[in-house]
């Protein structure tokens, strides 16, 4: 405890009052038992009693510690606490020792001695006979107690120690058996509780008590160190039983070690010959490793070599080396950049002319292979059992694309050749259907080996007749369809591959259609010329046109089949369909224009047919359009007509409208032909023409692809019909005496049933034949033309209710207007010679009406007169 009172041992270098004592205390022990804890004594050390001397001095001395130090009082007060908490401390461990009464103190007088001395008392004796400076004080214990730094953890330490020895001398003092017993590296068992009860003292005795202190604590540290050490001592002895073996055997390592080390000095030579050597051989097995490597990138081993020059292809194993070979090759080509790029390039100039040598022989080669089995595989021969010739398909497959990626002109020039190879066999084999020679067609099929033909001999050949139009060329065209499709699923199945990208395979796919068109391209010349001689043949309208509608029918077929480029359509078998189309198109107008020319012959022999009841039909009338209706039965019952063709045949616009021309003009003109030349009354002229043109329109106008020439027949009935009309209305003036007094009328003012006014019509009266006498011999002729008009009519002979009505009725009405008009014109202006009126009309215009059979017709459009 020195270090918390010996002001010069702790002394802050500050011109303090110092303690005057006889000796100045030792040197603490340094204390390394740094395990025991420090918690319990540093708490109380914290809140020490000792410093709660100050407390009172500050209060009762406040005047005179102000005279001293001035601003240090309210700084002093907090170590006053302290020291009064350090003194309560030290009463309460039970000492009886009054630190007041220590002979440094040399029994000075307190002003206020009593003879029992309380907290207070003693803080002001001990601040006025000790020369107590608090604030000095307060900063060291501050420094111990508070501080963090190693220096300070040591001195907590160390008064831990104290505190704990402390109270092992209080209890040996109090004698407390139970904690008296000595143990090992434990404290002694004497007390020296008197030394300890001076430690505080600040005179010699103190000194001397915190001497002892040491000593013991010294003597405690001998004996926790003399109890570690004895934990040993059965190690040590057990290390000195095996001291002489150990010595004995370090002396033989160490000769050993020497003998050793003489030997590898002798054989130093032969361990650098031995190394030298193993660096030689790393060098050859490198230059080795170099020469294999180089070897094996840069060369073909004589089995490869053998197998580019003389390998069976046609085995499946062999195919396999034989395309690793070549690929082996490739890759020493490009690697041969590796050695061009050196200072001497011939080694690199010389491999690649080797490659390059190697690889002309692969494509001769599998060129060779591909043009000697290309037939065979494309028409599936390999896999007839009577062919003993087996082709690998994996092989040849991988030769062919070999050929297509690295040799495009012999690709080409190999499919051209299967190709025409190819289209001349199944040209072979039409052309024998054709003839019908089945021993050939199975002959054929033998050796073309064709996949859907079966090779059975007994198969009977394709029937074909050449009597039967529709049937022939249907079994044609269907035959060439079934072929069409065979050969689309041959190419396909040829020109795809499992190995390859699918850009490649598409671009292959694209090719399918060309060399299926190419390969039936053989048969257009046998089709065209048997189709070109049926039709030659055919004499039949509907068969001419259910042909070309099988032509168009299969063309369209082969079309979405092939799908063929713009340009292919001008070419090959769809350009022979379309000619054949064409023919087809240009034998039905052949056949029409021939059909006219027999008609004009026959109308010219027939004349007008005429029997009791009138004009009827003439014949050759109803055969033109019984031809028609043959012509347009099949598209009138079921057939329709898709985006591109709107007419019959494919027609376009200007070969429709010929069409239409040959069919509906030639004949209307052919009856007016006749019409112009026949020698007959001009009604029944008209009445004829009537009543072919209006059979003409009934036929037309139900037929919906020649409806468009129903106005055109329209206007020509209305047009004849009213001429029929002025015909009738001018016989029934000359029947009646009137047609003079009608052109009269006219000449005047020309009547008009919208407007009519008599006073018009006064300079009537200036001509001669207006007349008494010429309207009583007019009313004469009415009484007998009249009476038997109904039973005489001409109009009997239309035969068309509607056409008969019109004429009929409306010749009667411009009579009976005319009448009417007549009688006005008669009534204001005939007079006899006493100016007085003449009735010479027996009949008003309704007897009229009823004499004419028209009554009740004029009853009912009277008002619009």
């Amino acid at each position: 405890m020195d270090f918390v009172y010996d002001l010069e041992t702790f002394g802050n270098g500050s011109s303090q009052k110092k303690v005057d004592s006889p000796d100045h205390p030792a040197s603490g022990v340094s204390l390394t038992l740094r395990s025991l804890s420090t918690s319990d004594f540093s708490k109380k050390l914290q809140s020490l009693s000792l410093l709660d001397i100050a407390k009172g001095a500050a209060k009762s001395g406040a005047d005179s510690f102000e005279t001293k130090n001035g601003s240090n009082l309210s700084y002093n007060a907090q170590c006053l606490k302290r020291a009064r908490a350090s003194i309560d401390l030290l009463d309460s461990l039970g000492f009886d020792y009054n630190p007041l009464q220590d002979a440094s103190t040399n029994g000075s007088y307190h002003p206020n001695s009593k003879t029992s001395i309380d907290n207070d008392d003693l803080t002001d004796i001990f601040l006025y006979n000790s020369g107590f400076d608090g604030k000095s004080l307060v900063e060291k214990l501050t420094k111990v107690l508070e501080s963090s730094d190693g220096y300070d953890t040591s001195t907590r330490h160390s008064l831990s120690i104290l505190e704990r020895r402390i109270e092992y001398e209080l209890s040996l003092e109090n004698g407390d058996n139970s904690d008296t017993k000595k143990q090992s590296g434990t404290f002694g068992a004497v007390s020296h509780f008197e030394n300890l009860k001076n430690l505080t003292s600040t005179g010699q005795t103190g000194n001397l008590a915190r001497r002892n202190l040491r000593g013991l604590i010294e003597e405690d540290l001998l004996h926790q160190y003399a109890s570690q050490l004895r934990t040993f001592q059965k190690i040590v002895r057990s290390i000195e039983s095996v001291r002489p073996n150990l010595e004995t055997f370090t002396k033989e390592y160490n000769d050993l070690y020497s003998s050793i080390n003489t030997s590898v000095n002798s054989l130093q030579d032969l361990r650098q010959e031995i190394t030298s050597l193993d660096k030689q051989k790393k060098v050859v097995d490198l230059k080795k490793n170099i020469l294999l490597a180089f070897k094996s990138t840069f060369t073909v081993t004589q089995y490869e070599e053998h197998l580019i020059r003389f390998a069976d292809l046609n085995d499946a194993t062999t195919g396999v080396d034989f395309f690793n070979a070549i690929d082996k090759i490739r890759s020493i080509q490009n690697n041969c950049d590796v050695l061009l790029g050196m200072e001497n390039e011939k080694l690199g100039m010389k491999i690649l002319k080797q490659m390059s040598d190697l690889l002309v022989s692969v494509n001769e080669r599998i060129t060779s292979y591909v043009q000697n089995n290309i037939d065979y595989v494309y028409s599936g021969s390999n896999l007839n059992l009577n062919i003993s010739k087996k082709i690998s398909l994996s092989t040849f497959h991988k030769c062919l694309v070999y050929i297509w990626q690295n040799n495009r002109s012999a690709f080409d020039s190999i499919m051209s050749d299967m190709v025409e190879s190819r289209s001349r066999l199944i040209a072979n084999e039409f052309i024998n259907q054709l003839k019908g020679y089945s021993e050939e067609v199975s002959t054929s099929n033998q050796k073309t080996a064709y996949s859907k033909a079966s090779t059975n001999k007994n198969q009977s050949r394709l029937f074909l007749s050449s009597y039967d139009t529709i049937r022939f060329m249907s079994d044609s065209l269907a035959y060439i369809h079934s072929l069409l499709v065979n050969e689309m699923e041959n190419s396909r199945s040829f020109l795809t591959f499992d190995f390859i990208s699918r850009d490649e395979n598409s671009e292959l796919e694209n090719m399918v259609g060309s060399v299926v068109m190419r390969i039936i391209s053989g048969l257009n010349k046998p089709l065209k010329g048997a189709v070109e001689s049926v039709l030659r043949q055919e004499a039949k309208l509907p068969t001419l046109v259910n042909s070309y509608d099988l032509l168009e029918l299969y063309s369209g077929m082969f079309t979405k089949l092939l799908n063929p480029e713009q340009k292919a359509m001008n070419d090959g078998t769809m350009a022979t369909m379309k000619e054949l189309e064409i023919e087809t198109q240009e034998r039905i107008f052949f056949l029409i224009k021939l059909k006219l020319k027999t008609l004009e012959v026959e109308a010219a022999e027939e004349g007008l047919n005429t029997t009791e009841d009138g004009a009827v039909l003439p014949d050759w009338v109803v055969d033109w359009f019984a031809f028609i209706d043959d012509m347009f039965e099949g598209y009138n019952s079921n057939k329709t007509f898709d985006d591109t063709n709107e007419h019959i045949v494919g027609l376009n616009d200007k070969q429709w409208n010929e069409l239409l021309e040959l069919l509906i003009n030639k004949p209307v003109e052919l009856l007016k032909s006749i019409h112009n030349k026949l020698k007959a009354p001009e009604k029944d002229k008209l009445i004829w023409v009537l009543n072919c043109v209006d059979y003409m329109y009934n036929k037309v106008e139900i037929n919906s692809s020649l409806s468009s020439k129903a106005d055109y027949l329209n206007s020509l009935i209305e047009k004849d019909t009213d001429i029929l009309i002025n015909l009738e209305f001018t016989g029934l003036l000359k029947s009646s005496g009137l047609f003079d007094i009608y052109n009269l009328v006219n000449m005047i003012f020309k009547l008009d049933d919208e407007f009519f006014d008599v006073s018009f019509y006064e300079p009537i009266l200036e001509n001669k034949l207006f007349s008494v006498e010429t309207f009583q011999t007019a009313n004469q002729k009415m009484e007998v033309f009249l009476s038997s008009y109904i039973n005489q009519n001409e109009l009997n002979g239309l035969m068309s209710p509607s056409i008969y009505n019109k004429v009929f009725f409306d010749s009667a009405m411009n009579f009976i207007k005319f009448y009417r008009k007549l009688c006005l014109i008669v009534n204001q202006y005939l007079r006899d010679r006493d100016d007085n009126k003449i009735k010479v009309f027996q009949w008003d215009e309704m007897t009229i009406a009823t004499l004419l059979g028209i009554e009740e017709y004029y009853q009912e459009h009277q008002h619009f007169n």
